[in-house]
């Protein structure tokens, strides 16, 4: 089993790193084919009509500005727009089953305390807690930004990986507002899969769990999270969230 797992995990990074290095290879050939056909064959044309739009251009001014364009700067220009391009935008309509990018809902629920704070002998009831966030992804990197919710003075993901075809794996550190129930501070690990997907698979909706760490500080969670595309939160309907969820998450329909 774990050399399955790590088989998977591989198979997702290496799909997004092999788009991005073919693709790159080809718009770097293309381009440097295209530059040397305009240095042999444009430049003495172009030089030509910069001297008819301007007769009073010293030809040596003309010579110059011919090969201004198949340039080194001008190349290196164009191939860093098309690098960004492929980079942040084309592997997204190639890929889009592979898309987690952009702004989400979080909705968690905590559900076990294993730890009490000190002192607190009271019954445990289980409770909601929701926030934004949101995904930076390219075909490189992928992590998510720090964000703050309702009961969360700050998180952020300390690492993020996609282990699999629709799964999330992430670790995470968070520093509360102060309510009681909650630890001043946390680190914890939470897995996600995707739940429902939108068009050629764009995923629009995930639940997994979280598990705060026992590192000392005082209560321990854990629970059910939630993620909701925010663009796409209007194609989620209460049948694809699990029961606990209904009463969390405002504004789904039926």
């Amino acid at each position: 089993m774990p050399n399955q797992e790590l088989s998977r995990r591989e198979n997702v990074v290496d799909k997004l790193n092999g788009f991005y290095r073919n693709y790159i290879k080809t718009f770097a050939v293309g381009l440097a084919v295209v530059f040397g056909y305009v240095i042999q064959v444009a430049s003495p044309e172009i030089e030509k009509q910069i001297l008819v739009w301007l007769p009073n251009l010293p030809q040596a001014a003309a010579f110059f500005v011919s090969l201004l364009a198949p340039s080194g700067l001008i190349f290196g220009v164009v191939f860093a727009i098309g690098e960004w391009f492929i980079r942040c935008h084309l592997w997204r309509y190639i890929h889009p089953d592979l898309n987690f990018n952009g702004k989400w809902s979080s909705y968690t629920y905590f559900i076990h305390r294993h730890i009490a704070r000190d002192g607190d002998h009271g019954e445990f009831s289980s409770f909601p807690s929701n926030y934004n966030i949101t995904i930076k992804q390219d075909c490189i990197n992928i992590s998510i930004e720090p964000s703050t919710g309702k009961k969360a003075a700050k998180w952020r993901s300390i690492a993020l990986t996609l282990t699999d075809k629709g799964k999330l794996e992430f670790c995470y550190e968070v520093t509360y507002d102060g309510d009681p129930k909650y630890p001043d501070e946390a680190v914890g690990y939470e897995e996600m899969d995707v739940t429902k997907s939108w068009a050629f698979g764009l995923p629009i909706l995930m639940s997994g769990n979280f598990y705060h760490c026992a590192a000392g500080q005082k209560p321990v969670y854990s629970g059910n999270t939630i993620f909701v595309r925010s663009s796409h939160k209007n194609r989620v309907t209460l049948d694809d969230l699990p029961d606990y969820a209904a009463n969390i998450i405002p504004g789904i329909h039926t």
